[in-house]
C-alpha cells in the first residue's frame, strides 16, 4: 500500500482505497487510471493505492475485467459489499431476477430509449443546416481557384502557389539586387 504521488498512467490501473468518501457517505474501494480524478470525486484528503495492476501487453478489455476481480477481491479482503451484490440487491428490490442479467439486451433498449427521446427533442426545431446550391458551389470553386493559383516570381522566374510565393519572393526574393 502507498500514498498516491499525482501522477497520471495510462498504463497502469490502480485499486485505491477511501477511508470516508463523501459523495458516497461511506468507505469505498474502487478502480482507476486517474487517481485525482478519483481523489476530486470523492472530496477526500486521503486516498491509499492498495495496488498497480500493469498492463503488461494485456488488450484493455482484459486489463479492466483483472482489474476489476482485484477491485472485488480488496472489496472482501476490508469486509466491504462488492459491486456485484450490490446490483444484485437492486435488481432484487425492483422484483426482478438477479441471476438472469442480459447486460447488452438491456443497455440497446436503454440506448434506443436515449435516441428515440433524443429525436422526439429535436423534432420540429430548425438547425444550422442548409442545401448547399449550384450557385454557391460554383462560387466557392471560383474563390478557391483565386486563392491557389499559380504565381511566378518576377526576380528569379520562380513558380509556385500564390499564397507561399507572397512569403519567400516578389519583395522579399533573394534575388533583388
Amino acid at each position: 500500500m502507498s500514498k498516491y504521488n499525482g501522477d497520471i498512467d495510462r498504463e497502469n490501473y490502480y485499486v485505491y482505497h477511501v477511508p470516508y468518501s463523501k459523495s458516497y457517505e461511506r468507505e469505498h474501494i474502487g478502480v482507476t487510471w486517474n487517481i485525482k480524478q478519483r481523489n476530486n470525486h470523492h472530496k477526500c484528503d486521503e486516498i491509499t493505492v492498495l495496488e498497480i495492476i500493469p498492463k503488461n501487453g494485456m488488450n484493455a478489455l482484459d486489463h479492466w475485467n483483472f482489474a476489476r476481480d482485484r477491485e472485488e477481491y480488496w472489496q472482501l479482503e476490508y469486509g466491504l459489499e462488492t459491486d456485484k451484490e450490490k446490483v444484485r440487491k437492486a435488481f432484487k428490490k425492483a422484483g426482478q431476477n438477479p441471476n438472469s442479467w442480459n447486460w447488452k439486451k438491456q443497455w440497446l433498449h436503454k440506448r434506443e430509449e436515449m435516441l428515440v427521446h433524443a429525436s422526439n427533442a429535436r423534432k420540429g426545431k430548425k438547425g444550422i443546416k442548409h442545401k448547399v446550391t449550384e450557385k454557391t458551389m460554383r462560387a466557392v470553386k471560383i474563390a478557391a481557384a483565386v486563392a491557389h493559383r499559380e504565381v511566378e516570381c518576377p526576380h528569379c522566374g520562380k513558380l509556385g502557389g500564390h499564397a507561399v510565393m507572397q512569403r519567400w519572393h516578389f519583395d522579399n526574393c533573394k534575388k533583388i539586387n
